[in-house]
This record gives C-alpha cells, sequence and structure tokens, in this order.
C-alpha cells in the first residue's frame, strides 16, 4: 500500500511501520496542524556558502518566533551537520518534529556527516522523524547512476549506524523517472527497493508533470 502526503516535498511511503505512520502524521496537514515547514536560519544577509554561520541565540529566537506565530510543529532542514545539530537540539526542547536530510553535492565531493546524522537520529528518536540520504541530486547533475550509487551508500551507513527511523531518497518526478524512462522506476531500481520513502519535491508540478508526459508520446 501506498500513501500520499503533500506537503512541501510529498512523500509515497513503501510500508506502514509505526515510525512510517508517525512521519506520516507528523507531516501531513489537517484542519488543525499544517504539516511541515522549512527551517534555515539564514537570516539578515547570513549566507550559508560565506560569512559568519547562524548562532544558537539566532536559532533558538527563530524557532520560538515559530512557536509563538504559527502553528507549525514539524520543520523540514537541509543537513543533520554543523548547525544543524543545534537546531535538531532547538526543536527537541520544544517537541517541534523535524524531517532531516543528509546533503550530498551535485558533484558528490561536499557531503554531509553522515556518522553525525545517524548519532542525531539515535540521540533525539522521538524528534527525528525521518531522514532523506540527498535531495534533488540527479535533477541537479543528471548523473542517475552517479547518484544511486552514492544514495545507497548513505542508506546503508544510517542503518549499519543504527538508525530507526524511516530513511528514503528525495528528488523530482522527472529524475526518478530518469527524464523519459517507462516504466518509471528503472533508473532508481535499486534505491526505490531500499527505502522505506519515496520523496517527491516541490518540483513536483505541471512542468515537469507536462515534461514527462510528452516525453512519453507514443510508447504506451
Amino acid at each position: 500500500m501506498k500513501v500520499v502526503a503533500f506537503l512541501l516535498i510529498s512523500l509515497v511511503a513503501l510500508g506502514l511501520a509505526a515510525d512510517t505512520k508517525t512521519m506520516l502524521a507528523a507531516m501531513t496537514p489537517t484542519s488543525t496542524n499544517p504539516g511541515c515547514i522549512k527551517f534555515a536560519p539564514y537570516v539578515n544577509n547570513l549566507s550559508p556558502n560565506s560569512g559568519p554561520l547562524p548562532d544558537a541565540t539566532l536559532i533558538n529566537t527563530l524557532m520560538d518566533t515559530l512557536m509563538n506565530q504559527t502553528l507549525f510543529r514539524c520543520i523540514i532542514i537541509d543537513d543533520l551537520s554543523g548547525i544543524y545539530t543545534t537546531i535538531v537540539q532547538a526543536a527537541n526542547t520544544r517537541g517541534i518534529k523535524v524531517f532531516g536530510t543528509v546533503f550530498i553535492s551535485a558533484d558528490f565531493k561536499a557531503n554531509g556527516d553522515i556518522a553525525e546524522a545517524a548519532r542525531l537520529a539515535n540521540t533525539y528518536p522521538n524528534t527525528i522523524i525521518g531522514i532523506s540520504c540527498g535531495s534533488e541530486v540527479a535533477y541537479r547533475n543528471k548523473d542517475l547512476s552517479g547518484t544511486a550509487t552514492v544514495v545507497q551508500s548513505c542508506i546503508q551507513q544510517l542503518r549499519t549506524g543504527g538508525v530507526q527511523q524511516p530513511i528514503g531518497y528525495t528528488d523530482t518526478f522527472s529524475s526518478w523517472c530518469n527524464l523519459n524512462e517507462w516504466p518509471c522506476n528503472n533508473g532508481y531500481y535499486a534505491v526505490y527497493n531500499n527505502v522505506d520513502f519515496v520523496g517527491l519535491t516541490g518540483m513536483v508540478n505541471n512542468y515537469f508533470n507536462n515534461t514527462f508526459r510528452i516525453s512519453l508520446v507514443g510508447k504506451h
């Protein structure tokens, strides 16, 4: 059975174990729960690429603002190491759920700290509800085979590290389908069969759906 929850990213759950249900419950918008929101502390001209990083005081101030001014009690973050460790700690003290990503760069050379991601998941099992091994990597580099290899390694390292939360991978719909493959899951077959969920980013819109549909003309 596959369940789709629409939010900043869409998730197709490939299994409905207790942990997967917990993740979907936190991330799926309802009349009383708006789901998850992307959280990044780069404000006031701060940048992840240069200059000083956000400090713990700023991160806690932004987290308090989120708590006091919105109904969101679940956040999505782009990494699980570095300053994002402080974000997870701040979320934990406030009862905010975290869907985290292990950062994987398009050239595979600047990847996040997988060991730290596993440590955080094991230290805060009631806060971190799921982990994506990368996001839109194949969309950015067009290297489906290389991306699959790196993602598979990330998944294996997290599981070897004792992570019990759902683990998956997130990319655009067209990237999962290698732009024009049919059936859709050929290129990522090994990844698809090794994840707890498939993540589809906000790029799942009419442009990419139409791109895929047009590429399949005559193939049915």
